[in-house]
């Protein structure tokens, strides 16, 4: 277990998708995880446009990790919300107990879709808040 520092996405309940892309650069984030229509999906950056999907996870050096939710409302525009978990900047947010876990082989099955060979020889790791139902991803 480690102490780490978690903190909104942004100050405004909601975020539009382009000001997601442009807080996430300026994070650093080298790493996106997310399932969409064509499967489990890992790019070094977000796409342009708000995939369809509910969750993505991002990351960079095991140093910060990001989970946002995606909403698309009925007949509007993507809005985005989520969380930063920060072992840096502890001047920020609020301090939060994280047990992670040892990383484990991707899972696989015959129906898996998507861009595996970016994740071939990759392990997933997972970063649980205690107390809390928040859970970040990260691949190594």
């Amino acid at each position: 277990m480690t102490t780490h520092q978690l903190r909104a996405w942004s100050d405004a309940r909601w975020t539009d998708w382009s000001g997601t892309v442009r807080a996430a650069a300026a994070l650093g984030l080298s790493e996106w995880l997310w399932a969409d229509l064509r499967g489990l999906q890992h790019a070094d950056a977000l796409p342009d446009d708000a995939p369809i999907t509910g969750c993505l996870w991002g990351w960079t050096a095991r140093r910060t990790w990001v989970r946002l939710r995606v909403d698309v409302p009925l007949g509007g525009e993507p809005r985005v919300c989520g969380a930063v978990l920060a072992a840096d900047d502890l001047s920020a947010g609020e301090g939060v107990t994280v047990v992670s876990a040892e990383p484990v082989p991707m899972f696989r099955s015959s129906h898996f879709r998507g861009n595996a060979a970016a994740m071939d020889d990759r392990m997933v790791r997972c970063l649980r808040v205690v107390d809390r139902p928040l859970t970040f991803v990260e691949l190594t």
